[in-house]
């Protein structure tokens, strides 16, 4: 199960994912198995949030670890009729589940100077067939495109992607569909994505590094 690294205590203790896959089981009626976990960690500095998304693994469940303005610690998931619902988090250890592929859902931002820990796993049903997570591919499956290629060069390049990440630069348009996670200073609003701080911590942060 790919952890975070700063989940290196609880990865060594079996009981704590046996915990979860059991109180998935009780709360989504089937067997769940964990098939990854990360820790996520919301601030100005970071990330303030995290835009609407549909996660990789049937099922998701997000447990609350601190918040210096617990009034605001939470997720929002959208109903059949569009609306939103706000599942705030009253104490550390409390724990929203929810079909992650299926139900479009967003974190609540984090206001400026303030940050918020949770824990992320996603699970799937036991004994289910997965396909090689994104991570194993190979060097050669991956386009870097610097924007000093030209402009025409990136739209090139982004026409045929199926993820543009945008590191300190403006988000090149994009086909339809194309998902786009963008760390800036100020990123854009429209990006699927969106990581606000210093963009090289910023970065480094999501890929597991800082």
């Amino acid at each position: 199960m790919p952890l975070n690294p700063s989940l290196a205590k609880l990865a060594a203790d079996a009981r704590v994912v046996a915990r979860v896959e059991a109180a998935a089981a009780r709360a989504f009626g089937v067997d769940a198995a964990v098939v990854q976990g990360n820790a996520t960690l919301y601030s100005d500095a970071t990330n303030a949030s995290l835009a609407d998304h549909l996660d990789g693994a049937p099922f998701s469940v997000v447990v609350h670890l601190a918040a210096s303005e617990p009034a605001s610690s939470g997720l929002e998931a959208q109903r059949a009729d569009g609306a939103w619902d706000r599942v705030l988090f009253a104490s550390p250890g409390e724990a929203a589940f929810l079909r992650g592929d299926e139900v479009l859902h967003r974190s609540v931002p984090v206001a400026r100077g303030h940050e918020r820990l949770v824990l992320v796993f996603f699970l799937d049903a036991a004994g289910a067939a997965r396909a090689p997570h994104p991570a194993a591919a190979t060097p050669a499956d991956v386009s870097v495109v610097a924007a000093a290629a030209g402009a025409g060069a990136v739209a090139g390049a982004v026409a045929g992607a199926d993820l543009v990440v945008a590191v300190a630069a403006d988000v090149p348009r994009r086909a339809p569909g194309v998902p786009v996670a963008h760390f800036a200073a100020a990123p854009d609003a429209a990006a699927d994505f969106a990581f606000a701080g210093p963009p090289r911590r910023t970065l480094a942060h999501a890929l597991g590094l800082a």
